[in-house]
């Protein structure tokens, strides 16, 4: 019998098994249509767990969250230039928004 070997590198390879008729699976992207073949066949999701592969995960919200916000921490009080040079550098990677109001989170 053969089987399918996804690699890490999400190579698929096929390869005779004497001793062994499963399909091993390597962790990958599971967002590359070769390894969801993995879940088809193998795993036998769902419709649900197929369409969270391919699309993502989207929260149900039924309303926006309440506002929220969190004390700083004992290292952000003991040592505040750290923390505004290393938001400033988040913000001007663009890995951040600096906002005038808190929103909710």
């Amino acid at each position: 019998p053969l089987s399918t070997k996804i690699t890490q590198d999400n190579n698929v390879t096929e390869q005779s098994n004497i001793n062994d008729d499963h399909t091993e699976f390597i962790p990958g992207s599971i967002h590359q249509e070769k390894v969801r073949e993995f879940w088809i066949k193998e795993l036998k999701a769902g419709d649900w767990v197929l369409n969270v592969l391919e699309e993502g995960y989207i929260i149900p919200f039924t309303k926006a969250p309440a506002a929220y916000e969190e004390p700083n921490n004992a290292s952000a009080n003991k040592d505040p230039v750290f923390v505004h040079q290393a938001v400033t550098e988040l913000a001007t990677l663009g890995i951040l928004k600096l906002l005038r109001f808190p929103k909710n989170c």
